[in-house]
Parts: C-alpha cells; sequence; structure tokens
C-alpha cells in the first residue's frame, strides 16, 4: 500500500475515467499499471517517440523528447509522449498510440521422426508444453499417444509492455520491477493452464486424469529468470553469468510444472527444446552435422552432433520483428530488400537511389526507409558473421553440413531465396534450408512425454560448448564483410 507522500494530488482523466499519479510517475507509466497499454517499443524511455497522447486540457510543456520525436505542429495541438509527460495539475488526455500488429504466434511442428504409442505404461495421457517467448507466451495440450494439439492457449507476453526485448526487461528488473514482471508471466501462464485443464477434461472427462499431466517450460534465459524470480542484472552485464540454468521443478494449480535446463545467458531453454526436438545430438544422427537457428532480436544458434555441439547467440536488433523506422515485418522487409536489390533500386553498400532514399519504397502501404535499410544490414551481418565463425570453429565445410533449420516463427515465414539474396544465410547453405515451426514448444512437449528425455537433455547441456561471437578471432573482420549485400551480375 502506497504511503500518503507517495500519492500525488494530480487527477488524469482519460474517457470520463479519472486516475491518480504516483508521485514521479509519468503518465506512461500509470497506463502500464492500469493496464491500458500493453507494448512499449523502448521502455518508456523516450527513444522511439510511439507512444503519443494529446492533452485536451492542462496542456504541459514539451520535453527534449518531444521535440526530437514531434512536428511542431502536434507540439502545438496539445500533442506529447506519454512517457516524458509528467505533469503537476489535473489535465484531461487522449491516448494516441497504436500498438503494433500482434506477431503471428507459430506453434505447429513436425513430429513425423518421433513415435507415439498409447502402450507405454508410464508416460501422462497428455502434456501442457509452455513456449516463453519475449514477445508471445505460446501454450499446448498435446496427447500423448498421437501428438495430436488438443487445445491451444496464444498470448502476447504481457511484460512486454515494460519493453520489446530481453534488454528493456533487465533494465526494467533493475528499476525494482522484477517482482511485477514475474507475477505478469506466471499469473498468465497460470490462466492458460486453467484453460487448459478444462480442455483436457472435457476429452478424457477424468479430473484426476487431467490434475496428473505435466507442464513443461521452456524459454530464454531472461524469461527463465523472471519466471523463477531470480535477478536477471548479471545476464546484461560482463561476464554475462546465469545465476541458474538447471532443470527446475514447481507446481502450478497443482501440476506437476518443470522448466527445462538452459545452457548460458544467451543461449536458453528454448534452443536445448529445439536441439533435442530435431535429434541433433541423438545417436542416430551421429554421422549428420546440422545447424538449428533462431532468428529474432537474438539470434540463437546452434551446430553440431551427438559427437560436439557448439551453441551462440548474437545481437540482431530489432529489423527482424517489425520494430523498424517502418514497423513492417521482418519477413516482409527481406523480401523488399531483395527486391531492390535485383531492380537495382539498392547498391552492395546498402545505399539506395533517387528518390527513394529521401521518399523510401512503398509496400503494402508501408515505406521502407533507407535506415530499416541499414538496421537490416546489422542484424544480417551478425547473423551470418556467426553462421560463418561456427562453421570455421567447428571445423566444418558448409557443403557437409546436413540441415539447417530455421525455428520460429520468422523462420516459418521466411523466403529462403530472399533470405540468401541479401546474404543473411551464406549461399553455399541455400538448398539445405528447413523451417521447422516452433521447436521450443515441440521440445517441452517431448520432455513431458519421453520417459528418458530428462537424460538426454542433460547430455545435450553437457556437451554444449558456448562461443563467444565477439571475442572470436576474425569476427569483427567478418561481419563488416558481411554489411554489404552479396554481388550478383
Amino acid at each position: 500500500m502506497l504511503r500518503q507522500d507517495e500519492i500525488s494530488t494530480v487527477q488524469i482523466s482519460i474517457d470520463d475515467k479519472t486516475f491518480l499519479l504516483h508521485k514521479g510517475e509519468s503518465i506512461f507509466q500509470m497506463l502500464l499499471r492500469q493496464e491500458m497499454i500493453f507494448l512499449s517499443f523502448c521502455g518508456g524511455k523516450g527513444r522511439c517517440g510511439r507512444c503519443k497522447i494529446r492533452f485536451l486540457k492542462g496542456t504541459i510543456l514539451p520535453s527534449a523528447s518531444d521535440r526530437i520525436f514531434l512536428s511542431p505542429n502536434e507540439i502545438r495541438a496539445g500533442i506529447r509522449l506519454a512517457c516524458t509527460a509528467r505533469p503537476t495539475s489535473d489535465c484531461v488526455i487522449e491516448l494516441l498510440m497504436e500498438e503494433k500488429k500482434d506477431t503471428q504466434i507459430i506453434s505447429g511442428y513436425d513430429l513425423s521422426e518421433w513415435e507415439h504409442s498409447d502402450q507405454e505404461a508410464d508416460i501422462p495421457k497428455a502434456v501442457i508444453a509452455v513456449d516463453i517467448g519475449t514477445t508471445t507466451l505460446a501454450m499446448q495440450l498435446i496427447l500423448t499417444a498421437d501428438g495430436h494439439i488438443e487445445a491451444e492457449y496464444r498470448k502476447m507476453n504481457p511484460q512486454r509492455s515494460y519493453g520489446p526485448d530481453v534488454i528493456s526487461r533487465i533494465e526494467a528488473d533493475e528499476s525494482g520491477e522484477g517482482k511485477r514482471l514475474t507475477e505478469l508471466i506466471r499469473d498468465e501462464i497460470e490462466k492458460g493452464v486453467s484453460f487448459l485443464k478444462k480442455k483436457c477434461q472435457e476429452k478424457f472427462e477424468d479430473k484426476d486424469v487431467c490434475e496428473r499431466i505435466p507442464v513443461v517450460i521452456a524459454g530464454n534465459t531472461v524469461m527463465q529468470h523472471l519466471f523463477l524470480g531470480y535477478p536477471t542484472v548479471s545476464l546484461g552485464t560482463h561476464p554475462f553469468t546465469p545465476v541458474d540454468v538447471q532443470e527446475h521443478s514447481l507446481k502450478i494449480l497443482d501440476s506437476k510444472t518443470i522448466f527445462m535446463p538452459g545452457i548460458s545467458a544467451f543461449v536458453g531453454a528454448d534452443i536445448v527444446a529445439g536441439i533435442y526436438a530435431l535429434k541433433l545430438c541423438s545417436h542416430e544422427n551421429r554421422h549428420k552435422v546440422s545447424m538449428l537457428i533462431d532468428l529474432g532480436t537474438n539470434g540463437e544458434m546452434a551446430i553440431g552432433n551427438a559427437e560436439r555441439l557448439l551453441v551462440s547467440a548474437t545481437a540482431a536488433g530489432p529489423a527482424f520483428e517489425g520494430r523498424n523506422i517502418s514497423a513492417m515485418e521482418g519477413t516482409d522487409l527481406i523480401y523488399v530488400t531483395a527486391q531492390l536489390l535485383e531492380k537495382e533500386i539498392l547498391d552492395e553498400t546498402g545505399l539506395m537511389s533517387d528518390p527513394y532514399f529521401d521518399q523510401g519504397y512503398e509496400y503494402k502501404g508501408s515505406k521502407v526507409t533507407q535506415e530499416d535499410i541499414r538496421a537490416l544490414q546489422m542484424a544480417k551481418a551478425a547473423i551470418c558473421s556467426g553462421i560463418r565463425i561456427l562453421m570455421r570453429e567447428y571445423p566444418i565445410l558448409p557443403e557437409e553440413i546436413d540441415s539447417v533449420y530455421l525455428a520460429g516463427g520468422f523462420g516459418y515465414y521466411l523466403d529462403t531465396k530472399s533470405a540468401v539474396r541479401i546474404g543473411l544465410i551464406p549461399e553455399e547453405l541455400a538448398g539445405k534450408v528447413r523451417a521447422v515451426g516452433n521447436t521450443s514448444l515441440m521440445g517441452a512437449y517431448l520432455y513431458g512425454r519421453n520417459i528418458n528425455a530428462a537424460e538426454e537433455v542433460k547430455k545435450i547441456t553437457g556437451l554444449a560448448v558456448p562461443i563467444n561471437l565477439a571475442s572470436q578471432e576474425g569476427f569483427e573482420e567478418k561481419y563488416l564483410e558481411s554489411l554489404h549485400f552479396p554481388h550478383h551480375d
């Protein structure tokens, strides 16, 4: 409960409803607290210019961020950024900010390589698999007899109101919001478990059976720490040491719940789940070397087999996830960029020709700008150079790699030819690429279903060697080389 000296007398009226500001609080923070907004691109730090509000009464002076991101006409019209607005008297405002359209949550995957049998005595009737993504939360009730997805629960990760990426969540944790971040994700998962248990009872008409089904969770290391209530500060500062990435058992609504183990600060349980699901390190695939690439703000990668496994991650930035200047989906941005190269509107250095340099290039109602192209160049250079460094360190030649698996929603919708054309994926690997959907969910399900899963996953985490790309010899040179787009005659 707030002390009297922590409560401001300032009243904020929105749509005929009145709210009180806490002392020192911005309007943005109040909106988060009231759950009136659910997305922040910069964590409320005045860096993106998207949280626009209009003062209808009680207008305040513009902040430095207002003057950067808002036009003179907008400022004169009473428009301000909510994150820097701290009124000292009562006011009436209108919300102008728009939610980015929801990222497609991909939950499909291929279980053809895994046999299913309802004759195994000790396996549960179903598993609730959970994938905590930085942006999305995906949960499924999956029947163990045949791998059928009986029901799904899909939401945007409620923590995204504190920022779109793991860095913003770490910063929010450091600023004292860690407990709230934990509550947000746990509450949403509890809602999902409750929903899926009801679906289970409808299927089996046996409450006891459904109470015994396990819940298995996978997610990146920051999501794991926030779910478990661990501080994340060590994940954001050198030498990037996690508090704990071991398997954890707990209860959610009386159901046995397991959070799968991770490997390092940058390679979490979601990648471990993917490696397990794809059988990268299984004995039967010991003569094959494959790669797993999960494209996002942090591009996680793994390469190996049952004998050797290297894992890494590289900061790709926002270009892949629709948080570029145009807010265009990353898959569309890659496709358009490849087209611009073919039309020679874009040169190898990433420079747009006139008049597109100033005006941008229109595609499906959005404009690809020169800034978008530069952001994409940095993202694709980080991924491509990371792939090449991992192949060098393994060591292995491109022609010796059996398969390149692209995981997650981004990989699912990615046009492979366009990805190769812009140099995101080395051309030598073009014919080996395969989109595999949500391997984090797939691995979580299999972990709950298979009796020997914990032992096999323990082998994966023990075998894995984390590679810090930034410290590898020649990484900077490869990164700079990869900034240019490949030359095509």
